[in-house]
């Protein structure tokens, strides 16, 4: 038995032993045994469930008040600097700690908290309001009526690691291990980091709302006012020397934002990522190993990566004994093979990798021949070695099902439980999700009453998805969401409409490239099938809405009442679309400037586009 499995057995059967009434084990084993299941099974259903009969799926998933998006990311001093020049245009740049922890958006209604909404995946997460209250500095009423969203980050700082969770590897596994339990257990020894304000409230500048923040009473990241590209590397230089080691939380950078918000603002996003605000990462943490195997894993596009198992390495305290090597090309670039001994780092102190060889063997690894999982036929694909038995390779099966259950962000169904209902043959597509019964749950290794009706209200509580989701999902190669929101973009905003489309059409798309479009183009060929197999599960596709500003799309410059953010989801709440710059084909270029000197301004005369004011602009809605 695995050593997995054995910790899964052990928990449960306490679990049920417990609200039996003859509890078998103490509290400090029993939370060991959970701490060590995190450690090499994060997303194991036995996880989710610590502390109470309910399990943690139970937070109620909530759609944020405006998207939570993440940032873009450089590692040299020269990509910074790149940035600085090319996109700060030589404003003041705020620079601030990077926070190493779980995002969380605190939404306030007149200046009391509602909500406490963890980031998710950018559009909806889940309200662990009842757990964030007992984190220090956590602001239950804020003395400004305040209406909006608080962006912070939940840590655990060292002393509160040392003294109360230091079964946890790392703060930040802790971090968000705690921050979800159902019971609520242990969120006391948690902090409250707050960074941003997005709501009813204008500032001019980042370290106006940064000031704004400290005056309401949140702790606020380390931050800085630089002037210059050199003063922002010399930050950086110094955060690694000294100034890192004396924050009393993990952080892995920091990031760097046109102090200007105004100016921010107008340069827009790209997929949630802000133009404007750049994460400045430090480098990766390393150490020195040694190759004891090379193991190949299949995942659900058929791409074979190889796996190199170590001898056991520490790496910001979290013991390392894998490290993926990404291709078959970048193996052979490395050289690698079993004895080499090589550099291994932790990229972006999350997910291990070998950096480099620092001995050779002379002897190269050679791919497999055969697909390792179902000895189908393998080939090379630029870079890739990939299984082209697509249809009934196991772990490509299995993999496509954990990539449609992750995008969906169905939380009762782990991996461990995914593995099982396929191994059971009760799922063997995406399809067969829908047709499970309790019955069919209940009936796993297990699994009581409860949990199966849990897992199954949890599938079918989504049944209606936005098409950029249901097509994203369905693990086409090199065709996530964000490639079909590219599409959509371009105007191919429906199924039927994308689905008409020849891989020429798809060619033309901006932002696409050949190998984007042949791989949609293809994918949706072969899943059509299985398209046609989920929407008669009942499944369906939302449809766009249809406003007052269909077909319009607007571009928004200057200051405004109404945070940019608020006006954009207007745009999009009511079937317009939202472009970050200006050209023949946009609809109106929404301002209160009366000085219309702006690069945007001239444009839009330029090419004829309707300038007009804020307050016409929320008019045009219904």
């Amino acid at each position: 038995m695995s050593k997995i499995k054995e910790l899964e057995n052990k928990i449960l059967t306490a679990r049920e032993d417990y609200y039996n009434g003859i509890a078998q084990v103490s509290d400090a084993v029993f939370d060991a045994w959970i701490d060590e299941l995190i450690k090499l099974d994060p997303t194991n259903p036995a996880i989710i469930m610590v502390g109470a009969l309910a399990p943690v799926s139970e937070w109620k998933k909530e759609k944020h008040l405006v998207p939570l998006g993440s940032l873009d990311k450089v590692n040299s001093p020269e990509e910074i600097t790149d940035w600085i020049i090319d996109d700060a245009k030589n404003k003041d740049i705020f620079v601030m700690s990077k926070i190493d922890g779980l995002s969380l958006g605190i939404q306030y209604k007149n200046g009391k908290a509602v909500k406490a909404v963890s980031r998710g995946g950018g559009l909806e997460g889940e309200d662990i309001f009842s757990n964030a209250v007992k984190m220090k500095g956590f602001k239950k009423k804020i003395s400004d009526n305040f209406t909006g969203t608080i962006r912070a980050e939940i840590v655990l700082k060292n002393e509160d690691h040392k003294k109360h969770l230091s079964t946890y590897s790392n703060p930040r596994n802790a971090a968000s291990g705690v921050a979800r339990r159902f019971d609520g257990s242990q969120s006391e020894h948690l902090s409250i980091i707050a960074y941003q304000v997005i709501g009813d409230k204008f500032f001019p500048t980042e370290i106006s709302q940064i000031k704004w923040l400290e005056d309401n009473g949140f702790e606020v990241p380390k931050y800085k006012l630089c002037q210059s590209h050199k003063d922002v590397v010399s930050l950086w230089q110094d955060y690694q020397k000294s100034i890192r080691t004396s924050i009393e939380y993990e952080i892995d950078g920091l990031v760097c934002a046109v102090n200007d918000l105004e100016f921010q603002a107008d340069l827009g996003e790209l997929n949630m990522r802000p133009k404007g605000k750049m994460a400045f990462k430090f480098p990766n943490e390393t150490a020195k190993s040694k190759i004891k195997n090379i193991e190949f894993q299949v995942g659900s596009t058929g791409r074979i990566t190889p796996v190199a198992i170590l001898e056991k390495v520490k790496i910001l305290g979290v013991d390392i004994e894998r490290a993926s090597v990404y291709n078959m090309a970048y193996l052979q670039k490395l050289e690698l093979d079993v004895g080499a001994e090589v550099l291994v780092c932790r990229a972006n102190d999350v997910i291990p990798r070998i950096e480099d060889t620092l001995v050779k063997t002379g002897t190269v690894a050679s791919h497999p021949k055969k697909c390792p999982v179902c000895s189908g036929k393998v080939e090379m694909q630029g870079e890739y070695l990939v299984c082209i038995n697509s249809n009934s390779c196991p772990a490509q099966q299995v993999g496509k099902l954990e990539n449609w259950i992750s995008n969906l962000n169905v939380l009762e169904l782990g991996e461990t439980l995914i593995h099982k209902l396929f191994e059971s043959g009760l799922v063997t597509d995406i399809a067969d999700f829908y047709t499970l019964t309790t019955k069919d749950l209940s009936n796993l290794e297990r699994m009581g009453d409860k949990s199966a009706e849990n897992v199954y209200n949890s599938i079918h509580s989504i049944k209606e998805l936005p098409l950029e989701v249901f097509l994203g999902s369905l693990s086409m190669p090199n065709v996530g969401i964000s490639t079909i929101k590219m599409v959509m973009d371009a105007g191919h905003n429906t199924l039927e409409k994308i689905q008409k489309l020849s891989e020429n059409d798809l060619q033309k798309i901006k932002g696409l490239g050949p190998q984007k479009a042949k791989s949609l183009y293809d994918g949706l060929i072969t899943n059509k099938s299985l398209i046609n197999k989920i929407f008669s599960c009942g499944i369906k596709i939302k449809e766009i809405s249809v406003g007052s500003l269909t077909g319009k799309s607007f571009c928004f410059t200057g200051a405004a009442n109404l945070p940019r953010k608020i006006l954009e989801q207007k745009v999009t709440e009511n079937g317009g679309a939202v472009k970050s710059s200006v050209n023949k084909d946009l609809s109106y270029l929404v301002t209160n400037d009366t000085d219309l000197t702006s690069s945007k301004a001239l444009n839009a005369k330029k090419f004829n586009v309707k300038i007009i004011s804020e307050e016409t602009f929320l008019n045009m809605l219904n």
